[in-house]
């Protein structure tokens, strides 16, 4: 059996800001968003800063080595902050704010891992043994109206999506029962490569979500708790 992460928290912090080039790009986002037209001048550029914590757990009964690494679309001028692990295993751990090497592939991803720590070996499974992981970047060319795909390369449970955007933004994250305000918890298993699709554009298009979308409105206006649910296919 393939490791397992386990409660992964996937915070969003959204906010206007001014497009600076830099050099240092990253991939947790994708996709642009389709159907959706605010009727507004040009798109402007938003900041986003994204923050990922999971712990990882080996079912099975011998060592896994898994890759350790945080990427993002070339467009979206990220920056990586960390790739950080603490584990009760020193060989595993990764400290924090420590250089990065940066990659890039073909198609436009920018990968970012800590030389030396590309990978890491996860012990099988005992109550005494944890991995604890950190990713955090920002994207400092992030259209107001797009989306992104949130993708696990491993199986994964028990996730948790925030959203902080600004009071003229909607977010759009899958429909859940578990949800507050900008909080979406997923009580579930996504296996590898599985994804969940999250949308944000201005509050003049909050009416235009495609159909068949499976998504949940929500009104950044009033503090994101009003919803409705999006009919599905």
């Amino acid at each position: 059996m393939r490791p397992v992460a386990s409660g992964r928290k996937i915070w969003i912090h959204v906010r206007g800001a001014t497009v600076v080039n830099s050099s240092s790009p990253q991939h947790f986002w994708a996709a642009h968003a389709k159907g959706v037209s605010s009727g507004r001048p040009p798109e402007k550029r938003l900041r986003a800063a994204i923050e990922i914590t999971y712990q990882i757990e080996n079912y099975g009964n011998e060592q896994k080595l898994l890759p350790i690494k945080i990427s993002e679309d070339e467009h979206k001028r990220p920056v990586f902050e960390e790739v950080s692990c603490i584990s009760s295993d020193h060989r595993a751990n990764i400290p924090g704010g420590q250089s990065l090497k940066i990659s890039k592939t073909q198609s436009g991803v920018i990968i970012a891992e800590v030389p030396g720590h590309e990978t890491i070996l996860i012990q099988p499974f005992n109550p005494g043994v944890f991995y604890n992981m950190k990713l955090k970047c920002h994207c400092d060319n992030v259209l107001d109206s797009d989306s992104d795909i949130l993708s696990f390369n491993v199986p994964t449970i028990d996730v948790t999506v925030e959203a902080n955007v600004p009071s003229d933004t909607v977010f759009v994250a899958p429909a859940t029962e578990l949800t507050s305000g900008g909080t979406w918890v997923y009580k579930r298993v996504f296996l590898k490569e599985q994804h969940l699709h999250v949308r944000w554009f201005p509050t003049q298009s909050a009416d235009v979500v495609p159909k068949g979308s499976g998504l949940v409105y929500r009104s950044a206006t009033k503090g994101m708790k009003s919803s409705r649910a999006v009919p599905g296919k």
